[in-house]
């Protein structure tokens, strides 16, 4: 029965503390990308947003992330000192994201 199965996997995710933990992903998603991404400034958020439309979460900046081209124009808007650090940190989060997601 699919219903038990859910429960199941339920009450797995809880022990296992999956739930939590995406859970905690979820709101760091929804967190402005500027606390996230420490090098990110706010100027520097908001010029991303108007040429990608992103929104200023981090969820909206990761997405833009998963495309290359994209990706690239961001990383345009980034002051050049800036540039591998702001990518590095993207890198990791999609990393870690994905992660999560996958368990």
């Amino acid at each position: 029965d699919e219903e038990a199965a859910r429960d199941a996997q339920d009450e797995l995710d809880d022990a296992s503390g999956l739930r939590a933990r995406r859970a905690a992903l979820d709101e760091r998603l929804n967190r402005s990308a500027g606390k996230e991404i420490t090098h990110l400034g706010k100027a520097t958020l908001r010029r991303i947003d108007d040429k990608l439309h992103t929104g200023v979460s981090l969820r909206g900046v990761l997405n833009a992330c998963r495309d290359d081209a994209r990706f690239a124009a961001l990383l345009e808007l980034v002051d050049a000192g800036q540039r591998e650090r702001v990518y590095a940190e993207a890198v990791a989060l999609l990393l870690d994201e994905e992660l999560v997601a996958s368990l």
